[in-house]
C-alpha cells in the first residue's frame, strides 16, 4: 500500500493505523540505510555514532506510531514505549486489545555462548515483550538525555556485555528495527487489517542476518 493512499470501504481506527504505519514505514527507510553504511564503515567512533543514531531514528517512529494510533482529545502527553500502558489506552479508546498473550517480536540477542554475533530470537511471552521494550526505553533514555548508553538495563537479556556495563551492537539494532516492524504488523492485525498491507523496508542481509528469522505467534488473520 503507498503512503497516503486513501484506504476504501475501511472503518475509521484501521484507517488511522494504516496511516500512521505508512508514515512510520517511510520514516524507518532512514536507518535502514544507516544499518547498511555501519557495514561499510571500518571500526571506530564513526561506526558507534551511526549505530546509535539508527537506534534513535527507530526507536522515534515506533513511539510516534503508537501515540498517533492511541491518540486522545482528554490527554496530550506522550505515551511511552510501555506495553501495559498502550494496552489500556487502546482498550480505553478502542476496545481493542494490544500485547495480548499472543503476541511475539522477533530480534537478536547476543549468543548465549558470549561470542560476539547472534542469530535471531523470538520473544513470545508478555513479560519477554515488556522487559525487552523497557531496555529499549531505558537505552533511549540514556542516549537522548546525554547519558552513558552503557548504563542502560538489561533485564531482556538484549544487549551485549562491554567493559562499562551494556551496550548494543550493530546485530541488536537490525533486531530493533524487526522488532518494531513486527509489533506495528501486529497492531493493524488487531484493529483488523492483516499482514502485508504495509510494506516494510529491510536492509541488505548476508550471513548470520540472512539466515531465516523465527515464525511470529499467530495472532488472529493471516
Amino acid at each position: 500500500m503507498n503512503v497516503g493512499e486513501e484506504i476504501q470501504g475501511q472503518p475509521e481506527p484501521l484507517e488511522a493505523v494504516l496511516a500512521a504505519a505508512s508514515r512510520a514505514s517511510a520514516s524507518l527507510t532512514i536507518p535502514v540505510r544507516m544499518i547498511d553504511l555501519h557495514r561499510e564503515v571500518a571500526p571506530s567512533r564513526r561506526q558507534q555514532a551511526l549505530r546509535w543514531g539508527a537506534f534513535l531514528l527507530i526507536y522515534g517512529p515506533l513511539e510516534r506510531f503508537y501515540n498517533e494510533v492511541l491518540e486522545s482529545k482528554e490527554s496530550t502527553r506522550t505515551l511511552p514505549l510501555n506495553p501495559d500502558k498502550l494496552r489500556d489506552r487502546a482498550l480505553e479508546l478502542h476496545q481493542v486489545h494490544l500485547f495480548n498473550s499472543k503476541w511475539s517480536l522477533r530480534t537478536r540477542v547476543p549468543s548465549p555462548q558470549g561470542w560476539g554475533r547472534s542469530r535471531w530470537v523470538l520473544y513470545e511471552s508478555t513479560t519477554q515483550i515488556r522487559r525487552y521494550l523497557g531496555d529499549m526505553k531505558s537505552l533511549r533514555d540514556h542516549l537522548s538525555h546525554g547519558g552513558d548508553p552503557c548504563s542502560a538495563t538489561n533485564t531482556s537479556g538484549s544487549l551485549w556485555k562491554v567493559k562499562d556495563g551494556w551496550s548494543m551492537r550493530l546485530m541488536g539494532v537490525e533486531g530493533f528495527l524487526q522488532a518494531a516492524c513486527d509489533l506495528m504488523e501486529q497492531t493493524i492485525i488487531a484493529f483488523g487489517g492483516s499482514r502485508q498491507m504495509i510494506e516494510w523496508p529491510v536492509p541488505v542481509r548476508s550471513g548470520l542476518s540472512a539466515e531465516p528469522m523465527p515464525v511470529l505467534r499467530r495472532s488472529t488473520r493471516l
